[in-house]
């Protein structure tokens, strides 16, 4: 309890080692947390309002550069999506967390809360593994790409990402579009990381909790000598509501970030089986460059879906585990020798006979693992498909 009224004072944020990494690339969820009297320092208040002009004039480049010389040099649409999709991702999943952050700080607030009613802490580790995941994969990302340019390539890129205007020195290009591509990969990859990685320890967290209320069930039907009092039903029943409307509350605030970033895993993962299968027809040197480059931008795409797909889907099985303890519950109380109270019955009833849970992206497709595997193995067939109509 010592915990929970440290985070109402504002003092305590489970959450605080991934929120800041969001707070670094322009994204503060830190602020509208209930009843906390949390206030963001002036400081804090205008280095968000910088990060939200960056984030516009990234988008207007991002066009400008996909008009501008995209289009005008008559690049092909697939290519365009390639290269463009993943930074318009990256600016949409930014502008819907935008207007949305005032629901993700009371969801995180309301988190917190479920766990000590269970008296469950966040697993630091957790936490701080997720910020470094944040942080490295951006830094990888751009390492691999530093290492696949040529000074020829180098001010080919800078011509483009200039707008066809040439006007660096001889010999400047590289380490020009070095210190421009860094800051595109923490613009497109880090917040999309660090949503990711959040959403990822909701569901592994409340999935615990779902798993825990399910084994409480269990335990006291297994327990011959206990019986199911009204009271008891009731209670048991409040706390699942309870953590069936947290979770109502992810679905409605994070489905459609997360249905962003699992289109832009897709692309990844599709982009990299083409490339891959491609990259032989070009000289050794070249091959082995790009080999690095485009084996990082699939096992990044790979590693994001599964991870995201997994763990949305373990909320859905945790689920089917509090059914099937309700089931039992209902079976033990009718089988019993006791006068039957039928408002108990008529609890469980009602509430055994809803649907598992299951978390959608964005209504599209829903977490199971059945869905999983199908999605991940129709991108494979997709891929193969089109490397055959290719070929």
């Amino acid at each position: 309890m010592e915990a929970y009224r440290q985070l109402l004072k504002g003092s305590l944020q489970p959450f605080s080692t991934v929120t800041m990494v969001m707070f670094a690339v322009g994204l503060d969820v830190r602020s509208y947390r209930r009843n906390t009297g949390f206030h963001t320092s002036r400081i804090s208040y205008f280095y968000q309002k910088l990060l939200f002009f960056l984030w516009l004039v990234y988008l207007i480049h991002v066009l400008a550069t996909m008009v501008g010389s995209d289009v005008a040099n008559q690049v092909g649409v697939n290519t365009i999506l390639a290269r463009k999709m993943p930074e318009i991702i990256a600016f949409l999943v930014w502008a819907v967390m935008m207007t949305r952050r005032k629901e993700v700080s009371i969801l995180l607030y309301d988190i917190y809360h479920l766990g000590s009613v269970f008296n469950k802490e966040f697993r630091p580790l957790w936490v701080k593994l997720g910020a470094l995941v944040c942080v490295l994969t951006s830094l990888l990302s751009w390492l691999s790409i530093l290492l696949s340019y040529t000074e020829e390539e180098c001010k080919s890129l800078l011509v483009y990402y200039n707008l066809n205007f040439e006007y660096t020195p001889d010999g400047e290009d590289c380490k020009i579009i070095h210190i421009l591509n860094i800051f595109y990969q923490i613009a497109t990859y880090t917040l999309q990381n660090a949503v990711a990685v959040l959403y990822v320890i909701i569901c592994c967290f409340l999935s615990d909790l779902l798993n825990t209320h399910a084994k409480l069930g269990c335990k006291r039907m297994d327990n011959l000598s206990v019986k199911f009092e009204y009271n008891y039903i009731r209670n048991y029943l409040t706390v699942h509501e309870s953590i069936l409307k947290v979770l109502k509350s992810l679905e409605k605030t994070m489905s459609l970030p997360i249905f962003l970033i699992e289109i832009c895993d897709c692309i990844g993962l599709f982009y990299g089986l083409v490339k891959l299968d491609s990259i032989e027809r070009f000289s050794v040197p070249f091959s082995e460059v790009q080999y690095l480059k485009i084996s990082f931008v699939s096992l990044r795409a790979l590693a994001s879906f599964l991870c995201v797909s997994f763990a949305a889907s373990s909320v859905h099985e945790a689920s089917k585990n509090t059914k099937d303890a309700q089931e039992g519950m209902l079976k033990r109380i009718l089988v019993s020798k006791r006068m039957i109270d039928t408002r108990e019955v008529f609890l469980l009833f009602v509430s055994h006979n809803g649907t598992p849970f299951a978390l959608s992206a964005w209504g599209f497709f829903y977490f199971t693992k059945g869905v999983v595997l199908a999605t991940a193995g129709s991108i494979l067939t997709y891929s193969l498909l089109m490397l055959q109509i290719a070929r």
